[in-house]
């Protein structure tokens, strides 16, 4: 009877642990277990200042105004374009066309640490941190005085020096823009 015991107590045990690595597995497509806040928008600029600093130096060297950057195995960047036949349209190039072998390890450093998403729109250069299905919540740098200038925006916190903190929600940022 003990040993039966035993053999349940384990199975439960084994459970309970599959049950929270496949959670936390999950869990970035659920929005993360944690939520991005201004003082950790602050701490994560402070810790990656150095690899932030690296990315958007080559990011401001791109010539042009939209670019989008997402962690893909071929390392490739989404470059806005527009053109007589096809408009404006998003094309994708290799990155090392764009960014150096440091620049491309600070970006690969950001990515491994909770980077989602990094795009340029004229002189910002937002980077996700948190994100669900129409939320998000990161930080921009912006080389001008106002900042927000992405679609679903709906708050701007100034958190130091060019450097702001953001949420964005689109069905609240939809509803403003109707009105």
């Amino acid at each position: 009877m003990k040993k039966f015991k035993w053999f349940i107590f384990c199975i439960i045990l084994v459970v309970i642990v599959f049950v929270i690595i496949v959670c936390s597995k999950l869990s970035p497509f659920f929005g993360g277990l944690h939520i991005m806040n201004e003082r950790k928008a602050e701490n994560f600029i402070e810790k990656y200042d150095n690899e932030l600093s690296d990315v958007l130096n080559e990011l401001y060297t791109i010539d042009y105004q939209e670019v989008s950057l997402r962690k893909i195995e071929n390392h490739t960047i989404s470059i806005l374009q527009n053109d007589d036949i096809n408009g404006n349209h998003y094309t994708e190039k290799d990155i090392t066309d764009y960014f150096n072998d440091k620049a491309i390890d600070s970006l690969n450093a950001l990515y491994d640490n909770g980077v989602l998403v990094i795009e340029k729109k004229n002189m910002e250069c937002q980077f996700v941190l948190w994100s669900s299905l129409d939320q998000g919540k990161g930080i921009i740098y912006s080389k001008s005085e106002t900042s927000g200038d992405f679609p679903g925006v709906i708050h701007v916190e100034q958190i130091g020096p060019q450097w702001y903190y953001y949420e964005e929600c689109m069905d609240l940022w939809l509803e403003q823009q109707v009105k």
